[in-house]
């Protein structure tokens, strides 16, 4: 429910929905995370929505920057279209885990560190989270990813 309500279709200008379903998902990853456990009073709903619709809109602004950010489109640019092989996953998969930020404190190798995927989306550590990302693309089943179905 939280998800439909804070998430707007939004169209650009050839009336085409844009990422509603990917934002949803980050509703949702924010929901859970925020909203704790669920107290059934009125006011306690009230308070956890508007929580959880206050950082919704912090995890979304951050998401629309960290994939507009220069250096992650040049990232997505090394992407080359024919080098891309049917049910492999590709960064361009990687790069859309930004909207389904895991929650939970992960070591990643590539980094020698442990951290949490949401709170460097919380807290704009873009370069972190690119390079969790390029661990995501090089290693996609070590954290549980597979390509999505797809037509190119």
């Amino acid at each position: 429910c939280f998800a439909l309500a804070v998430v707007d279709p939004v169209s650009n200008s050839n009336g085409v929905e844009i990422r509603v379903d990917d934002f949803r998902r980050l509703a949702e990853v924010v929901w859970k995370k925020r909203a704790g456990t669920p107290s059934w009073t009125l006011a306690s709903i009230e308070n956890n929505y508007i929580r959880c619709n206050e950082e919704f809109q912090i995890m979304k602004r951050n998401a629309i920057d960290y994939l507009n950010d220069p250096v992650t489109v040049d990232y997505l640019r090394l992407d080359v279209r024919g080098n891309r092989i049917a049910g492999q996953f590709h960064r361009r998969d990687a790069l859309n885990e930004v909207f389904n930020p895991s929650t939970r404190d992960s070591f990643f190798m590539t980094l020698h560190e442990r951290c949490i995927p949401y709170n460097l989306l919380r807290n704009r550590q873009f370069t972190t989270l690119r390079a969790v990302h390029d661990a995501y693309y090089r290693r996609p089943e070590m954290y549980g990813l597979r390509a999505p179905p797809r037509a190119d």
